[in-house]
């Protein structure tokens, strides 16, 4: 993905239908494209700008872009998202009848004219089958073998599909609930990404979004999947990685990221990633010169 202010070129001209892992820190300004992408939020958080909103993204949602349509990244820390990239015409008449399922018509017909973003978010036992799918599709963009345009053609359908069950099911939990407790998550995570460096706690960050410290951690756990105090501890060994790649002491990004302990720092670090601090700076320097 890169920042463009007119229309953003499809990536390659053998296919139709294409998955990207896109990752990276820097905002990606203002564009468009004529096809259709479909952006699911693996890792990270940013603002996204579309429909003359801004609503901030977090791990777990999915959202669509209509042809034509402006949108940008405004991205506070790491984000690894994964575009999935489709011409409609690819589908054949499959697009048609696909687009007679509520749920997939409110997400690619009428989206176009609320004047709002549609954000999908996954529970944490979704992801699991939307990554797997993504993963499948981005294997066969790699490879191009024979039977690839039929095999992209029934990985894109089932993706359409499970998404669309997933915003049936979004739509029948209590919606305003649901909703809300995404609201105060994405609150949250704007909170830890902005103190990270400091001491955080778990009253801290649910006296900043007004929640007893009990009932943040259920909603937090609810709808991340994982809980407070392991998710800031991702999220600090991951802006490491990125720190690693640059000429610091370890003892200095550790302290960047929030942790004051070099020692518990680097046993935290072997545990999330398999390696210590030096081992993956070492394999990060060997693999990108």
């Amino acid at each position: 993905m890169e920042s463009a202010n007119d229309y953003l070129p499809w990536p390659s001209t053998e296919e139709q239908i294409k998955v990207l892992p896109w990752q990276g820190e820097s905002s990606v300004s203002d564009h468009k494209h004529d096809f259709v992408e479909i952006a699911f939020i693996l890792k990270g958080s940013c603002i996204h700008t579309y429909q003359d909103s801004n609503v901030r993204l977090i791990p777990g949602d999915v959202f669509t872009i209509t042809p034509h349509q402006n949108h940008a990244y405004t991205i506070d820390s790491p984000m690894v998202i994964y575009n999935c990239m489709f011409y409609p015409q690819a589908l054949g008449e499959d697009w048609l009848r696909l687009q007679t399922i509520s749920s997939l018509h409110d997400m690619f017909v009428a989206e176009r004219f609320s004047h709002m973003q549609e954000i999908l978010h996954l529970a944490p036992s979704q992801i699991n089958d939307i990554l797997v799918i993504l993963d499948r599709m981005h294997k066969e963009s790699k490879q191009l073998n024979p039977d690839f345009g039929l095999i992209q053609k029934s990985n894109l359908t089932l993706l359409l599909c499970t998404l669309g069950r997933a915003r049936d099911w979004q739509e029948q939990e209590e919606n305003t609930i649901y909703n809300r407790k995404r609201e105060l998550v994405a609150l949250a995570l704007e909170y830890m990404e902005q103190h990270l460096q400091g001491d955080l706690s778990v009253d801290e960050i649910a006296s900043h979004i007004y929640l007893s410290p009990g009932h943040f951690r259920k909603v937090f756990k609810e709808t991340m999947g994982l809980s407070p105090i392991n998710y800031i501890n991702k999220l600090r060994i991951s802006n490491a990685c990125q720190l690693l790649k640059e000429d610091r002491s370890i003892s200095e990004i550790a302290e960047r990221v929030g942790i004051q302990d070099h020692t518990y720092f680097s046993r935290l670090f072997k545990k999330l990633v398999g390696q210590t601090p030096s081992d993956y700076r070492r394999h990060a320097i060997c693999t990108h010169p």
